[in-house]
């Protein structure tokens, strides 16, 4: 039987880390790859990928060296994460949704903010909407009205806000996710960007 075709992407989400070039099984598949940079899905054929990672115009002592499963049938972005000296391939699957409500918008949370304690998400009146989402973790996608959001990410159960997120416009029938990137504490500092979902 055939197999149902797999995408994936690449996301430096590692903050501190110098651009880099990424190899799949000894195949170079992105050079000059530099924080915050997320590329467009491709084809994967499933199987098992040896992932290295090196600092760019280099090809030793790799950053990652990382063995990675891709599965028939899924989407996924593929993350490198954490902070200079414990840095990991973080890959963050995407949930397949071949009915939505086109009426409504779908939306979830990655934490990948590497001195990060785990956080809630919660609308600017101060109501949680996702909650308890540590570091290499992620939220359920959750449903939406359309809308533009300003949203707060806080230390979970607490009111401080760490970062407010502005101008969140959240479209009708797509599918998001809001990463946080960046140290609380440090440079670059933290943010938020979100991206679009998946290849369906």
């Amino acid at each position: 039987m055939a197999q149902a075709e797999s995408y994936a992407r690449l996301f430096h989400a590692a903050p501190g880390t110098p651009a880099v070039d990424v190899y799949a099984n000894g195949n170079l598949v992105t050079q000059g790859f530099a924080y915050g940079e997320i590329t467009e899905y491709v084809t994967v054929n499933p199987g098992a990928y040896n992932i290295q990672i090196f600092p760019a115009g280099r090809t030793a002592n790799p950053l990652i060296c990382s063995s990675l499963a891709i599965v028939s049938g899924t989407s996924q972005t593929i993350a490198g994460v954490g902070e200079p000296g414990k840095l990991s391939l973080f890959p963050i699957k995407e949930v397949y949704m071949p009915v939505i409500d086109r009426r409504s918008a779908y939306v979830r949370f990655a934490n990948l903010s590497p001195d990060s304690s785990s956080v809630d998400i919660a609308l600017s009146d101060g109501t949680v909407i996702l909650s308890d989402i540590s570091f290499m973790d992620y939220s359920k996608y959750i449903t939406i009205t359309p809308g533009t959001y300003t949203l707060l990410m806080k230390p979970m159960g607490s009111n401080e806000v760490l970062l407010t997120i502005t101008g969140l416009n959240l479209m009708a029938g797509t599918i998001n996710t809001i990463f946080a990137i960046g140290f609380m504490d440090g440079d670059p500092p933290l943010e938020a960007v979100t991206y679009p979902d998946g290849m369906y």
